[in-house]
């Protein structure tokens, strides 16, 4: 079951979708049917959510297509995150997390330290060893992926995403030009927010839009 602060945290921001624009929505629809059909050939769907260096954004839209997969239980899709390279999976996204409710718990310290996420009392309800990587990494998916891209400079420094069924980019400002300033608890839960709607929206529509196996 999902914890209700979380839940509160769904239904107070992730699933007001009016407030996303036509042409995002336009976009996410088209993403959504393909990912439909994948999980209806298929019966299961890896995503790998990629950003330069796999330290923010890429982790949180990891994190939303896996809580919004249980929230609408969709069966067989399943999120991974990496980057062009491998940094650390900045602390202050952590922290932003932890304030709207996520469980944290750092499982391994050091320059690139791995953590796990939960968002309910269920083991199925975790994201296990979450660290930096690049998104070739050994524990990602290698072939018949989807890769969605979440920064302009992964984009244009990914145009060809090897192994990837299909590469769409979805951009987002990073929070990190807030760093350091008196707008950085502001920026990263907005961002938060901003990227939890279009998540939810994308995933919400694989469950409404077409009739698929659900559990």
């Amino acid at each position: 079951m999902i914890s209700s602060v979380i839940n509160q945290l769904i239904s107070s921001s992730f699933v007001h979708f009016d407030t996303i624009n036509e042409h995002r929505k336009a976009e996410l629809d088209v993403l959504s049917n393909w990912m439909t059909e994948k999980l209806k050939e298929n019966k299961k769907l890896e995503c790998i959510v990629i950003c330069t260096h796999n330290s923010r954004r890429s982790h949180l839209g990891q994190l939303l297509i896996s809580l919004a997969a249980d929230y609408y239980k969709i069966k067989g899709l399943t999120a991974f995150s990496g980057g062009t390279e491998a940094t650390a999976f900045n602390y202050r996204m952590v922290d932003a997390l932890k304030r709207e409710g996520f469980e944290i718990k750092e499982t391994k310290s050091g320059t690139n330290p791995e953590y796990s996420i939960s968002w309910g009392d269920s083991q199925l309800q975790e994201l296990n060893t979450i660290f930096s990587k690049a998104y070739s990494h050994e524990a990602n998916p290698q072939s018949d992926f989807l890769a969605i891209l979440v920064c302009d400079s992964a984009d244009q420094n990914c145009p060809v995403v090897l192994g990837a069924a299909k590469r769409i980019a979805l951009p987002y400002k990073d929070p990190k030009d807030y760093d350091d300033t008196s707008e950085e608890d502001k920026a990263y839960t907005e961002k938060i927010h901003e990227m939890g709607k279009e998540f939810f929206y994308l995933i919400s529509r694989i469950k409404t839009s077409q009739t698929i196996d659900t559990v």
